[in-house]
């Protein structure tokens, strides 16, 4: 036998083998999961849907931040003649119904856990007595209507933003009229969406 660790196997050494497969598997191990690694990092491509309908949707009820905005928003012009009425009438009309009253549904449940809230046993830090007497004395009724009046502005909100984008005649009129009623909650987002062309 040798001097050196390695087992003479007849003509073979056999750590010699070992060692080279180990090296072999180890370097594709590493090359994997340096793919892995590289793919995870990479910023995914946002999935927008090609139906017209449903691009209406995600940006009407969205909030779109981040990766997906500006893909998002090419999508949108790229639509402009079939999305401009769609959006020009959730200006107008505001969100459907059916989308109301899921908003006031859900703000009832939240006012009825918030009521369940035993807000007196807690020390509320950086709240004023008069605040938290404030948010006592809110109904149930003023909290419901309150979640509606602010999904119903974000509604528009993202309507105006479009119509800001589609850039056509009649969107920037029906904005011009807006940003000049000092008495529209939307007069600055829709001085903004003319400005934004």
């Amino acid at each position: 036998m040798s001097d050196d660790r390695e087992a003479n196997m007849g003509r073979r050494f056999l750590s010699t083998e070992l060692s080279v497969a180990a090296v072999r598997r180890g370097s594709a191990s590493v090359v994997a999961m340096i793919l892995l690694l590289a793919a995870s990092l990479a910023p995914a491509q946002p999935r927008l849907p090609n139906d017209p309908q449903a691009l209406f949707q995600l940006w009407i009820n969205g909030t779109c931040l981040g990766d997906e905005a500006a893909a998002l928003r090419s999508a949108v012009r790229a639509n402009a003649g079939v999305l401009a009425d769609a959006f020009r009438r959730a200006l107008v009309e505001g969100p459907p119904e059916s989308q109301i009253a899921a908003v006031r549904s859900n703000a009832e449940r939240s006012y009825a856990q918030r009521a369940k809230f035993a807000l007196q046993t807690f020390r509320v830090a950086g709240a004023t007595t008069d605040a938290l007497a404030r948010f006592r004395a809110v109904t149930a009724q003023q909290f419901t209507d309150d979640e509606v009046r602010r999904f119903t502005l974000g509604y528009r909100a993202n309507a105006v933003a479009a119509l800001g984008l589609l850039d056509d005649a009649p969107s920037r009129e029906l904005l011009a009229r807006m940003a000049a009623n000092p008495n529209d909650p939307l007069a600055a987002a829709a001085r903004a969406a003319l400005q934004a062309r």
